[in-house]
């Protein structure tokens, strides 16, 4: 077999020059003209080909170093076609279609604007009776692409194209023309394509003949879809992968499916190339290819690690269509329609998560444990829901999809995801269970064990409340915090130890938790947050867990005792944090405020010097936490200011020339294993009376 003569790379010279495309009657209008796809598809095609290309500053001839790949084009031979030595023959156009046309017409605007329509009609045969580009999907187009290069080659093309981008019709342009789609969106990109590239001074032409390319599949050629990947290869490139599915399909397919194929497969990739930006924050992504295969690989290791069968037609066509249900419907109005308060916010957050694993990530989606963890939150994090709505869709209930129980699943893969959770025990069987059972999510700890391995301890719990729409509401409210959302390394959970507490006090839940939110806000404004951060921990020095803890982390092994205190998402799940917040919330039931903070801290420093032992100052060596609450107290809270430093270090150097105080120098740094430069801590001249002017009603005793 001759490799080369089906799949070549192809320059629009040469495409062109070679072959008379036609757009078949079977094939859908001209799209990318229309008033939806401009903005989102066709301007910023042309803008990534105006961007590719460097003007010389001397001749002002666009040109590239490297060629501009834009896709795939997929072309056969009708069945009237006997001749087949004949150098230039009718090919039908099945997939690449709209890329071609806009690229046709670009180049014929380019002609007139450079003055090379001489050029552009030797190159398309227009003197031979046929040409190389029809618009034949009926026969009022098929004459409008005649109509319209005979008015480009008339002897004022560039008035000519001025009428087409004014505001009124030209007057060969008959009012049949006006009322067809695909005439109109032509016309429509001629104006866009005006607009792009009216600010430069290039000369495009010759930049667009011979840099612009396609990988042109001719389908009639051969069956053997598999080996394009090998043609690729001994080129130096790979095949992507949607395009490698496509080429399996069309192996097996019939005429007609082959052309249906062509036909849903380019609405797959406009889907993609409209939502390409997706995800990507300021990095622009000009590639449509990336969140295809994206989502193809996803779905081929769901496949293959849950042991499903998915390689027809329909799979494929419900994989897009399941990634669209995420991302594309209205969820905030469907659960308003169940209760007009839900919480929301976390769903347009859950719907750029999505979209940047799609269009940023080349991922592999394994799950195998010796596998980049990175991979398997990719799989823990979507497959769940693509599986979930592959059975739904299997199982043609007449009901349709659950859509309560799909968004809270969808709630789940959120947590998940954002807690950075790889454990996919018993994933297919739990989305089973959830699908057979129709359970709605709820009581999800009346499962049995095996299914229960997939779900945390926490979702076990919150599955209880969920019955009552706005204790679910506030549920997800809450979880959605920043300090609780990540639970990266710290257990994975949110707010199950506040919940928990809750129920053992035997309280109104929806009120504790309408104060747990109300006290959040103010324990971290948005606008105040590092002056809060620095008052809470001034306030948690002043506590201990329930096996004596203090709420920092020791972070350094050596002589240095070095504590972490500024890991918020480790401090709100901490036991000295639970119980602070019982005692200044009233267990749950008072909504504080910023005054009850500053009020609350001198109260607890108050209580500390009512114990003797904290007055004394001739006694044996104080412990960290002790000493810590002291130079707060008397540096009036600077132990987290100077030097910019969040944590805190105690170092014991008897070497030093500083003074040791109670056994210890205290330090602030960020010490984890190295020493960085010390930052001592110096006690206030006259500290003594300083103190005794604080608490006068004490008596201290000094060295």
């Amino acid at each position: 077999m001759k490799r080369q003569t089906y799949l070549r790379d192809e320059n629009l010279l040469t495409l062109l020059s070679l072959h008379d495309f036609i757009v078949p009657e079977i094939q859908r209008e001209y799209v990318w003209g229309s008033p939806d796809n401009c903005s989102s598809v066709l301007i910023p095609f042309l803008e990534s080909i105006r961007d590719e290309a460097q003007i010389d500053e001397h001749c002002h001839y666009a040109h590239s170093q490297e060629n501009h790949h834009i896709g795939f084009l997929y072309s056969y031979k009708p069945q009237y076609i006997r001749d087949l030595s004949s150098r230039i023959v009718d090919e039908y156009l099945i997939d690449g279609q709209q890329r071609f046309t806009t690229l046709f017409i670009l180049l014929l605007v380019r002609a007139a604007r450079e003055n090379r329509m001489t050029d552009f009609c030797n190159l398309i045969r227009w003197d031979d009776g046929s040409m190389a580009f029809d618009y034949k999907v009926r026969q009022l187009t098929h004459r409008f692409i005649y109509d319209l290069v005979e008015h480009f080659k008339s002897d004022d093309s560039l008035q000519t194209l001025k009428e087409i981008t004014s505001e009124t019709y030209p007057c060969w342009l008959l009012k049949d023309y006006q009322n067809d789609m695909t005439v109109s969106n032509i016309m429509r990109a001629i104006k866009c394509i005006e607009e792009i590239f009216s600010n430069s001074d290039g000369f495009y032409y010759d930049y667009l003949l011979t840099k612009i390319h396609f990988w042109h599949f001719k389908t009639d050629v051969t069956s053997q879809g598999e080996e394009l990947y090998i043609t690729m290869n001994s080129r130096g490139e790979e095949l992507s992968n949607n395009e490698m599915q496509k080429s399996r399909k069309l192996k097996v397919a019939e005429m007609s499916q082959l052309k249906e194929w062509g036909r849903l497969w380019e609405e797959w990739q406009t889907y993609f190339w409209r939502n390409r930006a997706k995800g990507c924050g300021s990095k622009a992504n000009y590639d449509a290819d990336k969140g295809f295969n994206n989502l193809i690989a996803c779905i081929d290791a769901m496949e293959n690690n849950l042991k499903i069968q998915l390689s027809s037609i329909e799979d494929m066509k419900n994989s897009v269509e399941a990634l669209q249900f995420m991302v594309d419907t209205d969820w905030n109005k469907e659960l308003q329609q169940i209760y007009p308060g839900y919480y929301t916010d976390w769903i347009s957050t859950l719907k750029q998560d999505i979209w940047a694993k799609i269009n940023t990530t080349d991922a592999k989606w394994l799950i195998e444990k010796d596998t980049d963890t990175t991979q398997r939150e990719n799989a823990v994090f979507l497959w769940p829901l693509f599986y979930y709505y592959f059975l739904e869709k299997l199982s043609k209930n007449p009901e349709g999809i659950n859509k309560m129980t799909f968004v809270r699943l969808m709630h789940l893969c959120y947590l998940n995801f954002h807690s950075r959770k790889t454990n996919d025990a018993s994933l297919g069987t739990f989305v089973q269970t959830i699908h057979s059972t129709r359970c709605n999510m709820t009581n999800l700890d009346e499962l049995d064990e095996e299914n229960r391995k997939f779900i945390s301890k926490e979702h076990l719990y919150v599955s209880r409340y969920i019955n009552d729409p706005e204790i679910e509401s506030l549920i997800w409210k809450i979880q959605d915090k920043s300090y609780f959302l990540d639970g990266e390394d710290v257990g994975g959970d949110t707010i199950i130890s506040y919940l928990e507490d809750i129920a053992a006090l035997n309280i109104d839940v929806k009120e504790a938790l309408k104060n747990l939110i109300h006290n959040y806000d103010v324990m971290f404004p948005k606008d105040a947050t590092s002056r809060n951060e620095i008052l809470l921990k001034r306030i948690l020095l002043h506590y201990e867990d329930s096996e004596g803890n203090a709420f920092w982390r020791r972070v350094s092994p050596y002589y240095d005792r070095n504590y972490e205190t500024s890991s918020w998402k480790r401090i709100v799940r901490h036991g000295a944090f639970l119980r602070f917040y019982k005692e200044i919330s009233n267990n749950y039931t008072y909504a504080f405020t910023q005054d009850d903070l500053s009020d609350f801290i001198g109260r607890k420093q108050d209580e500390f010097f009512s114990d003797e032992r904290n007055r004394c100052f001739t006694g044996p060596k104080w412990d960290d936490r002790r000493l810590a609450v002291f130079f707060d107290i008397i540096t009036d809270g600077q132990l987290w200011i100077a030097g910019n430093h969040k944590d805190l270090g105690f170092h014991e150097d008897f070497d030093s020339n500083f003074k040791v105080f109670m056994g210890h120098t205290i330090i602030g740094n960020r010490v984890c294993g190295r020493r960085h430069q010390w930052q001592y801590k110096q006690l206030p001249d006259k500290w003594e009376c300083k103190l005794q002017n604080m608490y006068p009603s004490y008596t201290f005793t000094f060295e």
